[in-house]
């Protein structure tokens, strides 16, 4: 179940509306991250980064082995299984395993093209901070500057 225990919203995205000044409205969207690849030899540790994926809304991409399909055939096959997890250019990747492992995965991650990628620890007992797997979205709109008239906003000099 979503949400539950998460400390996010039971569905994402969720937008919430923030106090600010008269005249100025703010949101904050929470939205899943994407694609999270689930790396872990234990099958604990496995089960926890899947729970942890999918409840922020996710999308558990798991790299093909026995394990990994035992794991997505227990959460009812809501996990991707495909060849390398880690060449699917995931939005984050969730470890257990060893620090030359992870180490290894560190570095692939900084050399490749595009967005920082984060490298999260999740285990079995350290199961992991759901909002790392969000991304925040904030929108403020202010016509104070405008008298409160948005149509002057719109307007040119030349008008």
């Amino acid at each position: 179940m979503r949400g539950a225990g998460t400390g996010l919203p039971s569905a994402l995205p969720a937008t919430l509306a923030l106090s600010g000044p008269t005249g100025e409205s703010n949101t904050l969207t929470l939205l899943p991250r994407g694609s999270i690849a689930c790396v872990a030899d234990e099958e604990a540790a496995l089960r926890a980064q899947v729970r942890l994926a999918l409840d922020s809304g996710n999308t558990a991409v798991l790299s093909r082995s026995a394990l990994a399909q035992k794991v997505a055939t227990a959460f009812d096959g809501r996990c991707r299984i495909v060849d390398d997890a880690l060449a699917t250019a995931p939005d984050a990747v969730l470890f257990a395993g060893a620090d030359e492992r992870a180490l290894a995965i560190r570095q692939a991650l900084a050399a490749s093209d595009g967005p920082i990628v984060p490298l999260l620890h999740v285990d079995a007992e350290q199961p992991g901070e759901a909002m790392r797997l969000v991304r925040e979205c904030t929108v403020t709109v202010n016509t104070t500057a405008s008298g409160g008239n948005a149509t002057l906003l719109s307007l040119s000099e030349s008008e």
